[in-house]
Order: C-alpha cells, then sequence, then structure tokens
C-alpha cells in the first residue's frame, strides 16, 4: 500500500559480537520515535473495547532524551 516498513533487526553487543535479541516490527517503530528519527505517517489502533479503529496523522517528531 505505498508504505515501508521494518520487518525487524537484531541486537548485537559490540564488544562480544554476541546476539542480545530480538526485535520486531513495533519495537522498531517505538525504538525510532523514543530517538526522534521516524518519519510522520498515520499511527493506527485498535480499540478491544470499542472495537473501533483510531488513525492520528503524524506531520513530524521531535524527542529529547535526558539520561536520570
Amino acid at each position: 500500500d505505498g508504505e515501508i516498513k521494518y520487518a525487524g533487526a537484531v541486537a548485537i553487543n559490540g564488544k562480544t559480537n554476541k546476539l542480545l535479541g530480538f526485535l520486531d516490527e513495533k519495537d522498531l517503530d517505538g525504538i525510532m520515535w523514543i530517538k526522534g528519527q521516524g518519519v510522520g505517517g498515520t499511527v493506527k489502533n485498535y480499540d478491544q473495547k470499542t472495537k473501533k479503529l483510531t488513525a492520528m496523522s503524524v506531520d513530524h517528531l521531535k524527542s529529547e532524551i535526558k539520561p536520570v
């Protein structure tokens, strides 16, 4: 449908080169949004209580990470 999606990824320890785990499409989307590197588009959500689909349009992202 003209959408670009990340299908998945793996996390690898840079020092030991050992596999840490797998990331699915939703995990990658979340990381991209947290880091502010995602692109605009449509966010779709299905509400199980109301049985309705909700969609939001995102024009741009801005994120700031402050270590605690």
